[in-house]
């Protein structure tokens, strides 16, 4: 019964939130503090939740969106290491502004690297025609979502030039005595929205997992010795669930979150070890399991 009460208490602030003017320069209306809460994670591992009104700094105003290239790839697929080297350029010549998340999943991947998040990102891709494929915010252009590699670059920059309906800062970092990672998120929508809810993501990905690659010379930069490959940016779990956490998209109102989540010794399918060093974040947030609206990485540091 008291969780109902409050659950009730905290509509009703959150609709009287909707319903006060942020058009006279009045400060940024902040989401309620609420209990913490847990998310339970793929992993079996769980991520504790505060809401923490959190001293980031997050704009006000309306900015560009980022891109993120969720890439299909997997350990078989022969031509899938010129997409990597695709996305890997067009982060290099667009620093800050696009981002490389790569999902070994389906066949190709014989279950190597696989985690149980991108299997169900996988399944979203319902145009996919083959491997090496990308959907670039999730979103579909001329009526396509998973793109072919060489429309990554033409695509990534169309997103970049759109409006941004909400702005996100965040910070990551490791207690590596603990194994604890803590991030922590800010945002501020600035549009209106027609859905209800957005979902926030906080993507856990790992560099220099070296490893089989077929096709590795379409990458030589990749290449590493004895033939194996260093893959970059991998997928290894969400710690916000599979398909995040809901947020409440209310035009002149931010929102803050912290999530506190003990990295396992291992992640992944067929789990592979979960090296603190070259772990990264990559934070966004989505409507729903569609149409990424923007997405950051914050530098991630380790104590």
């Amino acid at each position: 019964m008291k969780k109902f009460l409050f659950a009730i208490a905290a509509m009703a602030l959150l609709a009287s939130c909707s319903s006060k003017s942020n058009s006279n320069n009045d400060d940024p209306i902040d989401d309620p503090v609420l209990p913490a809460d847990t998310i339970q994670c793929a992993n079996n591992a769980q991520t504790i939740v505060t809401y923490d009104n959190t001293k980031l700094e997050v704009s006000t105003e309306v900015t560009k969106r980022n891109a993120v290239i969720e890439e299909y790839t997997g350990i078989n697929c022969g031509y899938c290491p010129e997409g990597h080297k695709i996305v890997n350029d067009i982060m290099k010549e667009y620093p800050g502004q696009v981002f490389g998340i790569n999902i070994h999943c389906g066949g190709y991947a014989a279950n190597t690297y696989t985690t149980t998040e991108g299997d169900a990102y996988l399944r979203i891709a319902t145009d996919l025609e083959g491997f090496p494929a990308g959907s670039i915010n999730r979103h579909t252009f001329s009526g396509m979502y998973a793109l072919n590699r060489g429309a990554f670059k033409s695509n990534s920059k169309k997103i970049i030039a759109m409006d941004a309906p909400v702005n996100l800062a965040a910070t990551a970092e490791i207690e590596q005595a603990t194994r604890t990672l803590t991030v922590k998120v800010k945002g501020f929508f600035t549009t209106v929205q027609e859905l209800a809810t957005n979902s926030l993501y906080v993507f856990v990905l790992q560099d220099n997992v070296i490893g089989p690659q077929g096709g590795a010379s379409g990458n030589p930069e990749q290449v590493v010795e004895g033939g194996q490959y260093r893959h970059m940016h991998m997928l290894r779990t969400c710690i916000t669930g599979t398909w995040g956490q809901e947020i409440v998209p209310i035009v002149g109102t931010s929102f803050d979150r912290t999530y506190t989540y003990v990295i396992p010794e291992k992640l992944g399918v067929k789990p592979i070890d979960a090296v603190l060093a070259d772990l990264k974040v990559v934070v966004c947030i989505a409507e729903g399991q569609k149409e990424i609206l923007q997405v950051i990485e914050p530098e991630m540091n380790l104590k």
